[in-house]
């Protein structure tokens, strides 16, 4: 069985399973030349191009363990007709405001516009090897909700806060509509060859903690609940959940206590810790850092994915992925 699979099914590991958030991505050279010749919505929504980035890490790093579907958190709004575009980050022309009118979206309509996602995962699907897995992955309904009222990276969370206090029963019929449309999301993706998936709750920290509790864990709980795969649920800002949510593993970021991870969610399969800044370090500092984190998860029975707390950076040096997966790996 797959070490990611494995991982997630709580089963004892004989190796530790590694995989990097955004290592389809700018860092390498292979990707860069690409890019050259097209814009990023264009390498999203060519099915041929997604492919190929998806595998390009698994080709310079053979000993990853599995493929993260190169796509956006963002392309289910863009499907939905909001018009996103990347200016120094991702931007709508048409943000969501209270005033849009949700029952005029036809949710299979958004999935069908999505085709191009899962046209890529399948051809992805097929050219793995046997001893590979292809991730799936989602934002989280809150966490996209803010970039749709936002309009663009929200920085301070000025509107969607505003909306929350003023118009809170029309935020949560935008979160009920993305968590809806996020599960048939996720499920083509797994028709298409993902045999796991990854939510992303990248801006939890915005919420106050009684916040989330009405705001992000009903919609998070839902979408674990009825996605039939095992799930990852990544808690960014050095924060975690105060509920198990029904996730198989958590991934946290490098901020976080991997002790008090593992005694809150003893049952649970752990993700990541890793600095990615720790990547431009030197070698034996960067062994080091990882060496402590296999040290402190080494008993933890629930399972261990190595991964960094956050996506790699564009100046990540590529021999640091060597280092960290030869380190692994031995």
């Amino acid at each position: 069985m797959n070490g990611i699979l494995k991982a997630l099914s709580h089963q004892k590991q004989d190796q530790i399973p590694c995989w990097f958030m955004r290592q389809a991505g700018r860092f390498l050279p292979e990707y860069r030349e690409i890019r050259k010749d097209y814009n990023i919505l264009q390498m999203f929504k060519t099915p041929a191009l997604a492919c190929d980035v998806t595998l390009q890490p698994l080709q310079r790093f053979p000993q990853i363990d599995g493929a993260i579907l190169f796509a956006d958190i963002l392309l289910i709004p863009d499907a939905m007709g909001l018009g996103l575009y990347f200016d120094e980050g991702p931007k709508f022309q048409n943000p969501w405001t209270d005033k849009m009118n949700l029952s005029s979206i036809d949710i299979h309509q958004v999935i069908q516009n999505l085709q191009y996602v899962f046209d890529a995962a399948s051809k992805v699907s097929h050219a793995l090897t046997k001893d590979k897995v292809l991730l799936g992955f989602a934002g989280a309904p809150w966490t996209v909700a803010s970039y749709m009222i936002e309009g663009k990276n929200p920085d301070e969370f000025h509107f969607v806060k505003k909306m929350i206090y003023q118009h809170s029963q029309k935020v949560h019929e935008l979160l009920e509509f993305m968590t809806d449309i996020t599960i048939q999301y996720l499920k083509k993706q797994k028709d298409s060859g993902a045999v796991a998936f990854q939510i992303f709750e990248s801006w939890a920290g915005s919420l106050t903690y009684e916040e989330r509790k009405e705001f992000s864990y009903p919609y998070l709980r839902k979408i674990f609940k009825e996605v039939d795969l095992p799930g990852i649920l990544y808690y960014g800002q050095g924060m975690l959940p105060s509920q198990d949510l029904g996730f198989e593993a958590l991934s946290v970021d490098w901020r976080v206590s991997l002790d008090e991870v593992k005694q809150k969610f003893p049952q649970k399969c752990i993700q990541g810790n890793l600095d990615p800044m720790a990547l431009q370090a030197p070698k034996p500092i960067l062994e080091k850092k990882v060496k402590d984190i296999l040290e402190n998860v080494k008993n933890h029975d629930a399972g261990y994915i190595f991964n960094c707390g956050h996506g790699l950076k564009p100046w990540t040096p590529v021999e640091s992925i060597h280092t960290i997966l030869n380190l692994i790996k031995s």
